[in-house]
């Protein structure tokens, strides 16, 4: 199920991509310490841009340097213990890359084994992971685990007959979606109050004269303190996406952008991905009218954030990843196979690479690439990370020994280490 929404929300955003180009590596010139040449690309795209209050990320950073290209080779089992596969790709790395063993010499990794039916991770936050769990019945459950003990506890249930997906959690709220069985295309957008036990709809997605949305909606949903951050989408000859806050305590919604509010994040405090029509530019803004507006280009760029870093996912002929401090635009690795799933903080950024080689995330304040040669081989990993925690995840498949080429796939294994270890 995750991967299927994962799919999905990556077909939905892609619909409102207006112009798309590929880039190539030609020409491009060496450069190692970064940093001063940014500088002076900042700069002068900054002096080019002749608009006032505006900033300028760079998302074809790319092009200016040259890495470090590594060839992987990988060899694995199947999950079936019976075939050896063969996976071969291409990383370009434009910083550092040190094994976790040596930059964090000693440090080591918790371990964590949950049994399950259906169950995926839908959130990190804080102590906590979250996951949405279906059991042997079909009821939905969301299981709390927290990392600093050990100890996990149900905080919502659903028995109804219609499918979910968790899209959000904090202390006091779980925000969720129920589509009544037609494919998330009679959707419903509901809050969860974890310490009353009261639910509350906070909305009925738009629909058209035959009774459906206009389309998917798989977007982001933040869910800041006791307000949701949340889009909609509409069609009035073309397509677009309004941007809503609904206040929680005064149950009140607010139209936040119109037309092009394409995904909300936290940079700043709320931001949200737009489109300007007049400049025919991706930008960024920021509900804080004093904050500029940030401007990414023509070509679409997904972004996720914290509250101090915007880091930007393109696919402009290799999955890349590169991240804006508030004054340069910095790269950090390409891929000749997928990247998706990123997670990031102030401090760290992880990402899902789709390699069953070790995982690798950034350490922003090393400004180094870390190699995790100290988890267990041949699984696929994802990375996550929240103030608190840096977790690494995988299915934990187990061969069937009493069945010829069958597997039982009834547990995740979960690796997780405290972020304040890695300083």
């Amino acid at each position: 199920m995750a991967v299927i929404m994962r799919l999905l929300t990556i077909v939905c955003l892609f619909l409102f991509m207006l112009l798309y180009s590929c880039s190539n590596d030609d020409n491009v010139h060496q450069d190692t310490t970064m940093s001063d040449q940014s500088e002076k690309i900042f700069e002068e795209t900054t002096a080019n841009n002749k608009l006032s209050n505006v900033e300028r990320i760079d998302t074809h950073i790319f092009n200016k340097y040259t890495p470090l290209k590594i060839d992987k080779d990988i060899s694995y089992s199947d999950y079936e213990g019976g075939k050896i596969h063969n996976q071969k790709y291409t990383l370009h790395l434009y910083k550092s890359i040190s094994n976790f063993t040596d930059i964090y010499s000693g440090k080591q990794f918790n371990k964590v084994i949950l049994e399950y039916e259906e169950r995926g991770l839908v959130q990190v936050y804080k102590q906590y992971l979250y996951f949405h769990v279906i059991e042997k019945d079909g009821a939905n459950n969301v299981l709390q685990y927290n990392m600093d003990d050990g100890t996990q506890k149900i905080i919502f249930s659903y028995t109804g007959e219609y499918q979910i997906a968790i899209r959000a959690v904090n202390d006091d709220y779980l925000i969720w979606q129920e589509d009544e069985n037609a494919n998330w295309l009679k959707v419903t957008l509901n809050c969860y109050n974890i310490k009353t036990g009261a639910n509350e709809k906070i909305l009925t997605y738009s629909r058209d004269e035959n009774g459906y949305m206009y389309s998917w909606n798989f977007n982001r949903i933040i869910l800041e303190g006791a307000n949701v951050y949340f889009t909609e989408k509409y069609i009035d000859k073309k397509a677009y996406i309004n941007l809503y806050k609904y206040d929680i305590l005064n149950k009140k919604l607010e139209l936040i952008d119109e037309k092009w509010g394409l995904e909300p994040f936290i940079y700043k405090g709320i931001s949200w991905l737009s489109y300007d029509d007049n400049k025919k530019e991706y930008l960024i803004k920021n509900l804080n009218s004093h904050m500029p507006e940030i401007y990414l280009g023509s070509d679409y760029v997904k972004i996720y954030a914290s509250p101090n870093i915007v880091v930007g996912y393109k696919n402009f002929g290799k999955d890349g990843i590169m991240y804006y401090d508030g004054k340069n635009s910095i790269p950090i690795i390409e891929s000749t196979t997928n990247i998706d799933e990123i997670y990031c903080t102030d401090s760290f950024i992880t990402w899902d690479g789709w390699s069953n080689d070790f995982p690798l995330f950034y350490d922003i304040n090393k400004e180094t690439i870390i190699y995790v040669d100290c988890l267990e081989e041949g699984k696929h990993y994802m990375g996550y990370v929240s103030d608190d925690y840096l977790v690494f995840g995988a299915h934990n498949y187990i061969p069937d020994l009493t069945i010829s080429n069958a597997i039982t796939t009834k547990s995740l294994v979960y690796y997780y280490i405290k972020t304040e270890e890695l300083t």
